[in-house]
């Protein structure tokens, strides 16, 4: 049954089996087609092309949090030695040097690329003159006026591969999505075709897999939090227990990054009912700075089901 982006695949499996059994019948031998046209290989080649489409979304998804990732660490260290050279500068210079009226403000770590850079790139130019002015100015670490132009350099080489990994993203979403509407169609005809073709209650008629769940009661959803394990690089996730009568099972379900969109969700493992309510996974952490976001989903054996509100967890940056 489709109850989102996670679902798709397990439900075309169910109507390519059921499909296999209708196509063997007799009445619909050699194929049973939909009123468009579509047969059991259309479906099945949909079915995998979905499956590469989700996990590259899933991919592109991880590649543009790495990337996020590392821009925000460029940006961390490069404010660092800003201020500290705003320190040195003020410590060493006259207070009427025209280099300290020179000084740019400083942006914050949240601040946008342009508006970041800019005066990341007129300190450089700074430092260069307050070089040629004087003796070469050289921060803790023997750190250099060139040293800093590298940073400069790396975050906007940092910058450009978060946009073309945004850009990415969009496009295997896009593809994603289309095959989904693909596969939706052919399933929404799929029961009408059975029924047209075999009589009412017969077993191939009474056993055609339900697209949707049937209509009923949402679970209450349950209370997730989260933290890292700094010992393993893990997220461990923890839930309170459901008290509904058809609880079938707990699904932890996950995002990489800050922002959890259910569209990009991807299951991270099944919790039946009694079990343990924990769950550990190193899923979107994969270096220091990354985020992940999870929800915990309760599951009603009618397929009706709830999320949590989402948690979410972030790598520590040695």
């Amino acid at each position: 049954m489709i109850t989102g982006p996670t679902s798709y695949l397990s439900t075309m499996d169910g109507f390519l089996a059921h499909w296999a059994a209708v196509n063997a019948d007799p009445l619909a031998a050699p194929n049973l087609l939909t009123r468009d046209g579509d047969t059991r290989a259309n479906l099945l080649s949909i079915r995998d092309g979905l499956a590469e489409a989700s996990q590259l979304v899933e991919t592109q998804l991880n590649g543009k949090e790495i990337g996020r990732a590392r821009v925000e660490n460029a940006k961390r260290s490069l404010l660092a030695r800003s201020q500290e050279l705003g320190r040195r500068l003020r410590g060493v210079l006259p207070t009427d040097s025209p280099f300290l009226k020179a000084v740019p403000d400083l942006p914050v770590q949240t601040s946008a690329q342009e508006i970041f850079l800019k005066p990341m790139r007129d300190l450089a130019n700074l430092w260069n003159r307050v070089n040629d002015d004087a003796s070469e100015f050289v921060l803790s670490g023997d750190y250099t006026a060139d040293n800093f132009k590298t940073e400069v350099a790396n975050l906007i080489a940092l910058y450009s591969v978060l946009s073309q990994a945004e850009m990415d993203l969009k496009i295997a979403r896009e593809k994603r999505n289309a095959l989904q509407n693909e596969a939706k169609k052919i399933l929404s005809a799929y029961r009408p075709a059975v029924e047209g073709l075999f009589p009412p209650g017969s077993p191939l008629v009474v056993t055609i897999p339900l697209l949707y769940p049937p209509a009923g009661r949402t679970p209450e959803p349950v209370v997730a939090t989260a933290s890292f394990d700094a010992a393993t690089t893990e997220a461990v996730v923890t839930f309170t227990e459901s008290d509904e009568a058809e609880l079938d099972f707990y699904e932890v379900r996950g995002v990489s990054g800050e922002v959890y969109d259910g569209d990009d969700e991807v299951v991270l493992g099944k919790i039946s009912k009694g079990a343990a309510r924990s769950f550990r996974t190193s899923y979107g952490l994969d270096e220091p700075g990354t985020a992940a976001s999870f929800k915990v989903y309760v599951v009603l054996n009618t397929g009706n089901e709830a999320g949590s509100k989402a948690v979410t967890v972030t790598r520590p940056v040695v």
